[in-house]
């Protein structure tokens, strides 16, 4: 008790008046909770999800973390330090991998929380994979028809439902460890394993729920100088400890429960709730789940959004840059195209979310989980190594080397596990093999004719560096 007081006390006197930043800094790290993973207790070894999470810590949290805010420091961007770093066309395809990378993530959030609605009420939400997918529809219509209608609105509304979800967790937690489920299904986790373990998932897993570290840059970018030192320690030695115990300690809960491993199918986590607090944190649970999904999934879209903006205006710069704006003058074009009232024009919103997105709810969540770090991988490793390539400047001097080795072994292993994977997903064999290589060559045919000539605006006749004139919303706002 003395020592969480005295820690405590030292957290206090380093936020002072920068306590709302800790409190994003949380949410904008703390990925995916607890929701959504049962897949990892049916089809990894509880001891390698054990050193895996804990592996995380220093392989990716601490690399990611002193990456984002190096790179922040010097360039406004991920995509402008590499493109700075190693010319305009790895910028490009860093961004192109960033957009289908997106793209997946978000289409991963709605198929989850469709999920829990099958599970918790199939006599409202039907009880099929085919329902999963039209639910999962329907949730992504509804927030896209919010995100055009009431973007202002979904800030306020963002947080309160995200900290709202917080709380079953917490329940589950208090309940698990008031009954001795938490111990014991923390002793137990030791000892359940001789099943096929998905190491490829382990390892996109790690990366997908640690990718808030790669853009706390951002958010620490937008604090005072004096306290951004102290900020990059509270993230390390506050924030990724607790997110750390937040996504490990309600799985000690889930082995405790008595529950088989093959019995962890997607949803099933509101049945722990049930068995470890009573019959009627089913329902909490399950609002709690199906809110934090589609708050993360609106976020998540968000940000496929602005990287298809970007990419339109950097590659197609007659039809999306600022003399195209120019042209098009008042009238429905300029609202579908131009308006960036809302962020990011409409006609960029319908695209992810009304075309791409409905196709994608369809693979399973394993599935869009490896393939969304199949994507997102290339890109992590061309901003650490931009980043090293800034610590040796034009002033050469030995940059932290361990930075680039740390996501380089994961990625690494990530892209044996998942490429070798010759698991059928929708009947047919190899299905990650050949959608990797396909998404691999749509990024090298996208390199390959990608422009780079700037455009000089019709208005000032200035060069318009279209990467920096996108219009953004501050950290603070995203972060919800």
């Amino acid at each position: 008790r003395g020592l969480v007081s005295g820690v405590l006390c030292v957290c206090a006197g380093m936020l002072r008046a920068n306590t709302w930043w800790w409190i994003l800094a949380f949410f904008w790290c703390s990925g995916n909770l607890f929701y959504g993973n049962e897949p990892l207790l049916r089809d990894i070894d509880a001891p390698l999800l054990f050193i895996g999470v804990l592996c995380a810590l220093p392989l990716i949290v601490v690399p990611f973390t002193i990456v984002s805010t190096g790179l922040m420091r010097q360039s406004d961007d991920i995509v402008n330090a590499v493109e700075e770093a190693y010319g305009w066309r790895v910028g490009q395809v860093c961004s192109f991998n960033l957009l289908l990378s997106y793209i997946l993530d978000a289409a991963i959030y709605p198929a989850i929380a469709a999920e829990y609605l099958v599970q918790g009420a199939p006599e409202h939400f039907g009880d099929n994979n085919v329902a999963v997918s039209i639910d999962a529809i329907i949730i992504i219509v509804l927030v896209t028809l919010s995100q055009l209608c009431f973007p202002r609105a979904l800030v306020p509304i963002s947080a309160a439902c995200t900290a709202l979800g917080l709380l079953p967790i917490l329940a589950v937690l208090g309940g698990g460890a008031a009954n001795g489920d938490l111990t014991d299904g923390i002793a137990r986790g030791g000892t359940i394993g001789g099943r096929r373990t998905d190491v490829g998932l382990l390892l996109s897993w790690m990366l997908w729920v640690n990718q808030g570290y790669f853009s706390i840059g951002l958010l620490i970018a937008e604090v005072p100088p004096g306290f951004r030192p102290r900020a990059v320690a509270l993230v390390l030695l506050t924030v990724a400890p607790i997110v750390l115990a937040l996504t490990i300690l309600p799985l000690g809960v889930a082995w405790g429960s008595n529950q088989t491993p093959t019995s962890f199918v997607p949803g099933q986590f509101q049945r722990v709730a049930e068995a470890v607090v009573a019959d009627w944190a089913r329902i909490p649970f399950l609002v709690g789940a199906v809110m934090t999904e589609v708050v993360l999934f609106s976020s998540a879209s968000t940000a496929a959004h602005r990287v298809l903006h970007f990419v339109a205006q950097s590659q197609l710069p007659h039809r999306f840059g600022p003399n195209a704006a120019v042209r098009a003058g008042a009238g429905l074009t300029r609202w579908v195209w131009f308006d960036t009232r809302r962020g990011t024009p409409p006609g960029f919103v319908l695209i992810v979310n009304l075309v791409l997105l409905p196709v994608m709810v369809w693979l399973p969540y394993r599935t869009l989980v490896q393939l969304a770090m199949l994507l997102a991988a290339p890109a992590n490793v061309a901003a650490c190594a931009a980043f090293w390539a800034s610590c040796r400047g034009p002033n050469p001097k030995d940059g932290p080397g361990w930075v680039v080795a740390g996501p380089l072994v994961v990625v690494a292993g990530m892209l044996y596990f998942v490429l070798s994977d010759n698991q059928a997903v929708l009947g047919i064999p190899y299905f990650k093999l050949a959608a990797g290589g396909a998404l691999y060559a749509a990024t090298a045919i996208f390199a390959r004719c990608s422009r780079g000539e700037p455009e000089q605006s019709e208005q000032t006749g200035e060069t318009v560096r279209l990467v920096r004139d996108i219009p953004t919303v501050p950290a603070y706002e995203v972060a919800a």
